[in-house]
């Protein structure tokens, strides 16, 4: 092995161990089978080196870390910092400012009516970075002239415009008055905060894999859509 060969691997190793963020359990920066930051052997980014090894990119998060003058720190570009963690991966982190989010967003594919008198506000579903579920909330108003009494929306989760790997449905009930906003959580940071009111939570689909393929495809989701499919109003009519 040539001295050339070697430099990549020492410029980009001192990266590489267990780091302690403000998680129960520490996580793994590994570059095998490939490079990547682990949690109790879960990929939750996947990861890449830059400037020569000296910065390392977790692309999940779009967050950009740089290593400490003694090793033992990673700055990271949103102003947390990592600590190296020396006594297992279990452990209480005291002195780390938090590491950057445990879950990342999906872009929208678009919102569909299909002609139903039923306005989207605002949206967004957010998956956890082990894979293991996720969020999506709504806030919508009925734009018709007759309260409604029950919207059905549907929601599919896909890694492009084109697939989907997973899909929900949201039965929201109630009385709908004409031009008035429902809402739900609009961010996880906002529910996490207790900010709102708890029929938030109504206008929200919470997802989990329900087989082992949805497992498999959950932390590379990046897309997600809304159609609304059956509403109903006050006086006896439906749409469609």
């Amino acid at each position: 092995m040539t001295a050339r060969s070697l430099r990549p691997h020492m410029a980009n190793s001192g990266f590489t161990g267990s780091w302690c963020g403000n998680s129960r359990y520490a996580y793994m920066i590994t570059d095998f089978p490939q490079l990547a930051v682990k949690q109790q052997m879960s990929v939750v980014s996947p990861a890449h080196y830059a400037l020569n090894g000296a910065q390392f990119v977790a692309e999940r998060w779009g967050a950009t870390g740089t290593l400490g003058s003694d090793g033992n720190k990673i700055h990271w570009s949103d102003g947390s910092v990592w600590e190296r963690a020396i006594y297992g991966t279990q452990f209480s982190a005291t002195s780390a400012k938090p590491p950057p989010p445990q879950y990342f967003y999906l872009s929208g594919r678009g919102y569909v009516s299909g002609g139903a008198p039923i306005a989207q506000i605002s949206s967004f579903t957010a998956i956890w970075d082990d894979g293991t579920s996720g969020l999506s909330c709504i806030t919508f108003k009925n734009t018709s002239s007759v309260t409604a009494t029950r919207v059905v929306f549907n929601w599919p989760l896909g890694r492009n415009t084109e697939d989907t790997e997973d899909e929900g449905t949201l039965d929201r009930r109630g009385e709908f008055s004409p031009n008035v906003e429902i809402q739900g959580w609009h961010s996880v940071a906002e529910r996490d905060s207790g900010q709102g009111h708890r029929d938030y939570s109504e206008n929200c689909v919470r997802w989990r894999p329900d087989n082992a393929a949805q497992a498999r495809a959950y932390p590379y989701l990046r897309r997600y859509g809304i159609s609304v499919k059956r509403v109903e109003y006050a006086d006896g009519t439906t749409f469609p």
